[in-house]
């Protein structure tokens, strides 16, 4: 076994576990990442969060709250899937 030694140790290799680590390393915070079986083999029921896909909408039309962070969500999602497929392949 190795040492080393980490800014921040994260528990969980779920998407919030490896989304967190990698902004973290990309501001320069050295992570380390404990899973106990294979990175992202688990469904997250933290990153599910509850929110409506499709998004809701009042009777004029305007997003709730609610609605307004699941886009919110959903776009920053696409944005972080370009940004680790143009870094890794």
């Amino acid at each position: 076994m190795t040492s080393s030694v980490s800014d921040v140790v994260i528990v969980g290799g779920g998407i919030v576990g490896i989304a967190t680590a990698y902004f973290l390393a990309k501001s320069g915070v050295k992570c380390t990442v404990i899973e106990r079986d294979a990175v992202g083999s688990h469904a997250s029921g933290f990153a599910y969060g509850g929110l409506s896909p499709t998004g809701d909408s009042d009777a004029s039309g305007n997003l709730l709250p609610d609605a307004q962070v699941s886009n919110e969500g959903m776009r920053l999602h696409r944005e972080f899937a370009t940004s680790l497929q143009a870094e890794t392949g």
